[in-house]
């Protein structure tokens, strides 16, 4: 049962890393969530981390491999840190420890973990064209309304942090903005309200935004001008500054 497991895994692994690849998906993230959770053996999540690294070594040499871990709200800080030097030796390239509660731990966990480094045979191969700068990545969630202290991005990067995420702050503001509108629709019962079209974003920003040339004809141009500003890792995106006067 154990070997037939291990082959499905392997190749589930395998076949999705090909996809990341093919769709230039760079990084993925494994991970559990939300309260009341239960975490596998150990063995068991770095035999994990060590079966996506291989697929990635195989089949999609410029993937990261994000391994997070949710021991801290569950074993404890000491399992959560033997958790993380484990994933980093078995070929991990991020680290995400989550559920941190102090800032003083997030020091805790940078200070131990950077010491740590992959096993030669089960890091990034050789042939990979990542950045310069060497695996592990450590990861902060600095997400709101959670258990962790919102941190300031200078005191994280001081720490050894090299990536910092607000993964929910975007929806809560779009959210907040949606039930906003549909206040204001229903008081106004018009979308031309100049107080509704001020919270809307133009039509011309919102071309800007992902390159859309609505006098071309041609659908492919469209898509490769999507393609150059989105992109990894040659794109690059600047969010609009300023607001426009075209409200139609």
């Amino acid at each position: 049962l154990s070997l037939c497991l291990c082959l499905s895994l392997s190749l589930f692994l395998s076949l999705c890393l090909s996809l990341c690849d093919s769709l230039g998906i760079v990084t993925w993230h494994i991970y559990s969530h939300l309260d009341g959770k239960q975490v596998v053996p150990i063995e068991e999540g770095v035999a994990r981390i060590a079966a996506a690294v291989a697929a990635r070594n195989a089949h999609a040499p410029d993937l990261l491999i994000c391994a997070r871990t949710d021991a801290r709200s569950v074993t404890g800080l000491d399992d959560a840190l033997e958790r993380c030097s484990l994933y980093i030796e078995a070929g991990a390239d991020v680290i995400f420890p989550e559920g941190l509660l102090t800032a003083e731990e997030f020091k805790i966990v940078a200070n131990i973990l950077k010491s740590t480094q992959p096993q030669p045979s089960s890091g990034t191969p050789a042939t990979s064209t990542m950045p310069s700068c060497s695996p592990p990545f450590l990861l902060a969630n600095m997400t709101e309304f959670g258990k962790s202290p919102a941190l300031h991005e200078d005191e994280l990067f001081e720490m050894g942090y090299s990536i910092v995420i607000y993964p929910v702050t975007p929806l809560r503001a779009a959210l907040n903005a949606t039930c906003h509108l549909y206040g204001q629709l229903q008081q106004y019962k018009t979308s031309g309200h100049p107080k509704v079209l001020s919270t809307l974003m133009p039509r011309k920003e919102m071309y800007d935004l992902y390159n859309y040339a609505p006098s071309s004809n041609s659908t492919s141009n469209t898509s490769q001008a999507f393609e150059q500003a989105w992109c990894y890792p040659s794109g690059t995106w600047e969010p609009p500054l300023g607001k426009n006067d075209d409200l139609q």
